[in-house]
């Protein structure tokens, strides 16, 4: 996953990248099931370009080299588009969260081509 279109042109379009410090979306670590929201850090204090998993459950068993993958929560990607690996899991005490930090499935310094895929179709709501 590349990131989201914010912005088009007759012949262009404008995209925030997910490694974008103003930039969230719903993940799901593959391996555990667990979900959490995975945001970038580029323009933050301490930016390095990867990504952090937050909201994640304290007892949730995360392990470098876990995958992570779009939950398809909150509509704007389907489900299962891979984001990235864990390469380190921070337990604070204090608070009873944990992040991990996950390094971007795209080599975002190489990228050529993307591909753009539309927005998912909405589930019609049931009536009875």
């Amino acid at each position: 996953l590349v990131g989201r279109i914010v912005e088009v042109g007759s012949t262009w379009s404008k995209v925030m990248t997910l490694v974008d410090g103003d930039s969230s979306v719903a993940g799901l670590l593959e391996r555990t099931r667990d979900n959490g929201m995975v945001k970038g850090t580029v323009g933050l204090e301490g930016d390095n370009g990867m990504l952090r998993m937050y909201y994640l459950p304290f007892d949730a068993n995360l392990t470098s080299g876990d995958r992570v993958v779009t939950s398809g929560m909150g509509g704007y990607f389907q489900k299962g588009l891979l984001i990235g690996t864990v390469l380190e899991v921070d337990r604070s005490t204090d608070s009873g969260e944990q992040y991990a930090l996950i390094k971007p499935a795209v080599d975002f310094q190489h990228l050529e081509n993307v591909l753009v895929l539309p927005l998912p179709e909405e589930v019609p709501e049931v009536t009875e």
